[in-house]
């Protein structure tokens, strides 16, 4: 039986440096961690996107045009699908594209299904910042749990 303690007491995760695999049924696409105790990863998102924040800022305040937002909004999109690109996603498996036939990743193809598929690029974001996924403790107690069944 598990405790209350157990089940929500906050304890320091021992993060895995490996890729874990998101199996979205008849592909798979292979991350490292993405979230916030990933200190490397964050400080390359905040200089990546410092270039936006002026801009980030007229817009907010309603000082640009819509169609200079949706600019603004998309160059923000591939700025961040490139930094997964390079630092995040590393590598899938049965990925095709939309006639079904098979994409090579590598990080243009990696860019491009991003930008394509928002949905698909809003998951793998909250996905990659999850600390469980990526815990060797966690990990760990699933292997043992399995093994009792």
């Amino acid at each position: 039986m598990t405790s209350p303690y157990e089940m929500f007491q906050t304890k320091k995760l021992d993060l895995s440096d490996e890729p874990t695999e998101f199996d979205y049924g008849d592909f798979q696409i292979y991350c490292k961690y993405g979230g916030i105790n990933n200190r490397a990863f964050i400080n390359t998102y905040q200089v990546k996107m410092k270039k936006f924040a002026r801009r980030d800022n007229m817009a907010k305040q309603g000082q640009l045009a819509e169609d200079a937002v949706q600019k603004l909004e998309k160059q923000k999109t591939k700025a961040l699908a490139e930094l997964y690109a390079d630092h995040i996603i590393v590598g899938w498996k049965g990925v095709t594209d939309i006639d079904g036939k098979p994409i090579d990743y590598n990080k243009e193809n990696v860019v491009k299904l991003l930008t394509d598929l928002d949905p698909l690029f809003k998951d793998i974001v909250e996905q990659c910042a999850v600390d469980a996924n990526f815990a060797k403790e966690q990990e760990d107690k699933e292997v043992k749990n399995l093994k009792k069944s």
